[in-house]
Order: structure tokens, then C-alpha cells, then sequence
């Protein structure tokens, strides 16, 4: 029994879609899972590569972005911490920055965050030889980013 040709280019474009949605669907998959998985780093747009790591800091830091109310607020904290008096404690960094999640760039094993970037501010503090990490978002809430955190770097 012969079948019409027009009907045999029918079914074979059909089965042609078909192959193609299902391999798109399945790479679009892979992609959401893969991103979701722990520990994934998912470049920001118009990213060429991987962020670098915290010894690769850029020398040059930059301050008076951070609002004055928040930058006092983390001085204290760490003047609390740490039992010194302000006039100790320097400014190495006070920039307005983009975290790449709701962790601030320094998530806490087991917590869970959103994974929407984080409009906010990063805050290097010296006393001494030492180096202390914060990390703020906008609303002022801040965090001391030690190092026993995984610590990353802004998105932007």
C-alpha cells in the first residue's frame, strides 16, 4: 500500500518538530537545574569570565558611598567586637556594590537566600594589620564576612 507523499512529509516534519522541542525542553532543563544546584556560579549578564578570587582585590578601594548612619553602625560593631576605641579602626573600603544573591556575597552553610541579585554595600575595615569584612544591604542590615565564610565577590 502506498502512502501519498504529501503525507509521508507531513509525518516526518512532525516527527522532526517533535525531535527538536524535546531536545530544546531538555536543554532548558539541564540549564535551571544545573544553575540551581549548590555551590553553581551562574555568571552575571555581560560577564566574560569568573569573578576572581579575594587575594586578586583591586588595590585601589573606593569609600563615601556607603551612607554615613550605616558606616558608623558597622564601626561600632566591630569597635564592640573587637574591644577598641572608633579613632583605632580605619576605612579601607566603602562602596555601593551589587551582590550576587541574598547572602551579600558571604552565605552561611545550610541557609537558604534568594537568588535575585542584592542591591548593597561592602565595607573594609583595618585595625592593626588586620582586615574585617562587611557586607550591608540597602534596608542597613549588615553582616561581619569572616573568614570561615566562602566569601564572594560583588556582581557589580
Amino acid at each position: 500500500m502506498d502512502e501519498d507523499p504529501e503525507k509521508i512529509t507531513q509525518r516526518r516534519t512532525l516527527q522532526f518538530r517533535s525531535a527538536a522541542g524535546f531536545s530544546l525542553a531538555a536543554g532548558v532543563c539541564a540549564l535551571v537545574i544545573g544553575a540551581c544546584a549548590p555551590g553553581a556560579e551562574v555568571p552575571m549578564p555581560g560577564s566574560t569570565s569568573k569573578q576572581p578570587p579575594e587575594a586578586d582585590l583591586p588595590a585601589a578601594a573606593v569609600t563615601g558611598e556607603v551612607p554615613r548612619d550605616l558606616l558608623d553602625a558597622i564601626i561600632d560593631d566591630l569597635a564592640r567586637q573587637e574591644s577598641l576605641s572608633r579613632e583605632e579602626i580605619e576605612v579601607e573600603r566603602a562602596q555601593s556594590v551589587i551582590w550576587p544573591d541574598g547572602s551579600l556575597g558571604c552565605p552561611t552553610p545550610g541557609e537558604m537566600y534568594t537568588h535575585a541579585v542584592v542591591p548593597g554595600y561592602w565595607v573594609v575595615l583595618r585595625h592593626a594589620d588586620k582586615h574585617y569584612d562587611y557586607r550591608a544591604s540597602l534596608s542597613g542590615s549588615f553582616r561581619h564576612c569572616s573568614d570561615r565564610f566562602k566569601r564572594q565577590l560583588p556582581a557589580g
